[in-house]
């Protein structure tokens, strides 16, 4: 360094020859410095942790007002209990779904826990004491709340419980929910599925499940006994048919409430589908007892009813099954109910029946029978007879009656034994029109042949349902076509119960057919009710008297008076009569001077094949000669 350079006045190592002072004074300047540098720097990271504070205040008291936001929005009512304190602090929400005024408030536990039904109040502390215990992860339980009002109302309650470093739980906090609403819609729902629409009545479902309950607590208590009462409607569909199906649906919620009055306050009545109801009978101490309600609900339920401006008369057949009764396994009251039930529709309607182990027997041979013809159907095995009819007083062969026979492996089966299944089962329709076409059939063959007169008829049994079927005309028009037989070939016979539906479909048939030119028959007249006004609405060609008039003709006074009224009747309504069952020489000439026009019977002739010889010589077994 040359002289002329110009000194440091500060330099950073200050010469030795600077005083002292000088020295002392730039190192303390330093030290300043540096200090308010750091002073600075402090100041500067304050305010920025001061920004982040105020930052997070914000944020939190803006999410503190989005919870509360979200928990009025919610309709839930918070709460927390404090267990050292024991108090519990309830949120405005929580006062006001109770019916309190809205405010905050700390009470006693027991506030809420008094206040919870006595039927939910134990679930509700089971359920408390395993959270609190550890056993569950949270509390959560749907219970009924007393309300202000004195009603009680459903709440969702659910609650997490705050522990401390040991386990021990120090607050338990949760909301609580009003779901009155939703229950009162599941329990709707509930009612809908268990309960008949209709009726109001509990449906099948509901039902069963009693019953179940029923012999689960008998079987507890061997002293007493329970029956089940199965109720069907007689000819309930008459009256769909003839008033409308507004009419059947009040006529329906009637005998509900019929019902209802006739059994006991504790048994279960309910409507299992169309016009069948059944009562479930408890604590029986004697059969006897289910004897004496099934008599009180045929007898409430056949008192007249006013409805639509009508006057109705219903009847029911009861069927009545006792547990006490079975024998084997598990019970199924409600099948053999079903079956008795059938057996007092079988004798006549309006009756009621006990259940014995030998109807399940018939039920099962039934449905046997009924697997054995559609089998049959569809083969060889049914076949024809025909039994002769007869002219007055010169036994000309005029007619003979076509009936159905069944040939089975095990031999000839007679048709009282399967035409009940059949109709039961829906297949006699298919069965009379296999008998309609085959008899049509053999009289052109037979017509051809030459072995019948020419003006021989066929007598076909026709039952109500083939009457009014819809295709029948067609039917009809298809097999006379291909046989080429004319309509006064055919004799349809049907019976008083086609009359006594008395329906308009039904009278409009009967005349299509008369003025087709196809004859029509009453069958077993004078064995029906009201026979004889119906004749009036119903013009028909020929009575047949039932065989039980003339069989009792000649020991029994009434029978011969009931025969000759009803051949007095038919002469003066232009009416020809036939006198079934003459079996005696003593018959045929009761009936030959009663009038009658035709008669048919064993000691004419029995029903025989068609290729027998007998269906077309004279009688000879009976000679009506003095």
């Amino acid at each position: 360094m040359t002289d002329d350079t110009p000194q440091d006045p500060w330099p950073d190592e200050a010469p030795d020859d600077l005083p002292d002072n000088p020295r002392e004074l730039r190192r303390k300047l330093r030290e300043t410095q540096e200090r308010l540098r750091i002073l600075e720097g402090r100041l500067d990271q304050r305010a920025r942790l001061d920004q982040v504070d105020t930052a997070q205040r914000a944020a939190a008291n803006a999410v503190s007002q989005r919870y509360a936001l979200a928990a009025a929005g919610a309709n839930d009512g918070m709460w927390a209990w404090d267990f050292e304190t024991g108090e519990l602090f309830c949120s405005a929400r929580w006062r006001a779904v109770l019916g309190h005024p809205a405010e905050d408030f700390r009470t006693a536990p027991d506030q809420w826990l008094n206040r919870v039904h006595a039927s939910d109040r134990a679930e509700v502390q089971r359920l408390l004491e395993q959270h609190l215990e550890g056993g569950a992860p949270h509390f959560e339980c749907e219970h009924r709340i007393l309300h202000e009002d004195g009603a009680y109302r459903w709440f969702h309650c659910r609650a997490l419980a705050q522990r401390d470093p040991a386990g021990r739980p120090t607050l338990l906090a949760g909301s609580l929910s009003d779901i009155t609403m939703r229950k009162l819609a599941e329990l709707q729902l509930l009612h809908d599925a268990t309960h008949d629409a209709l009726t109001g009545l509990p449906n099948r479902v509901l039902f069963q499940d009693r019953l179940e309950h029923a012999i689960a607590q008998c079987e507890r208590r061997p002293r007493e006994d329970l029956a089940v009462l199965f109720v069907d409607l007689d000819r309930f569909k008459n009256v769909n048919d003839s008033y409308g199906h507004a009419v059947g649906d009040e006529l329906l919620r009637e005998v509900a409430r019929r019902l209802l009055t006739a059994v006991r306050a504790a048994d279960t009545t309910a409507r299992i589908g169309g016009d069948e109801f059944t009562v479930l009978l408890e604590g029986l101490r004697h059969p006897r007892e289910a004897h004496e309600v099934a008599q009180r609900v045929r007898s409430a339920i056949a008192r007249p009813m006013n409805l639509a401006g009508q006057e109705l008369v219903v009847t029911a057949s009861v069927g009545i099954a006792l547990l006490g009764e079975q024998v084997d396994g598990q019970p199924d009251l409600l099948r053999d109910a079903d079956t008795a039930m059938y057996r007092a529709k079988g004798l006549g309607g309006g009756q009621m029946a006990l259940f014995q182990a030998a109807m399940r027997t018939d039920v099962v041979r039934s449905f046997e029978i009924e697997t054995d013809l559609r089998r049959a159907l569809g083969g060889n095995e049914l076949a024809l007879h025909y039994q002769p009819i007869y002219s007055l007083p010169e036994l000309r062969l005029v007619g003979v009656e076509a009936l159905v026979r069944w040939r089975r492996p095990d031999g000839m089966v007679l048709p009282g034994h399967f035409l009940p299944v059949a109709r039961q089962s829906g297949l006699l329709p298919q069965l009379e029109s296999w008998v309609l076409e085959e008899a049509c059939r053999q009289l052109q063959s037979w017509k051809r042949q030459k072995l019948v007169p020419d003006d021989l008829a066929v007598w076909i049994n026709v039952s109500p349902g083939h009457l009014r079927r819809e295709d029948l005309l067609e039917e009809l028009d298809a097999i006379l076509r291909v046989t080429r037989l004319s309509t006064s070939s055919l004799h349809f016979e049907i019976t008083e119960d086609a009359l006594l539906a008395d329906s308009a479909e039904t009278a409009e048939r009967i005349a299509t057919l008369r003025r087709m030119g196809i004859t029509i028959c009453v069958d077993d007249f004078g064995t029906g009710f009201s026979s004889l006004s119906y004749l009036q609405r119903f013009p028909v060609d020929i009575l047949k008297i039932d065989r039980s008039f003339v069989e009792g003709s000649g020991t029994d006074h009434g029978s011969g008076a009931i025969a000759r009224a009803i051949r007095g009747l038919a002469t003066g309504l232009g009416i020809r009569v036939v006198a079934e069952g003459v079996e005696t020489l003593d018959q045929a000439r009761f009936v030959r001077d009663l009038g009658c026009d035709f008669a048919q019977g064993f000691g004419l002739c029995r029903p025989a094949a068609p290729d027998s010889n007998t269906l077309f010589e004279r009688p000879a077994a009976l000679s009506m000669d003095e």
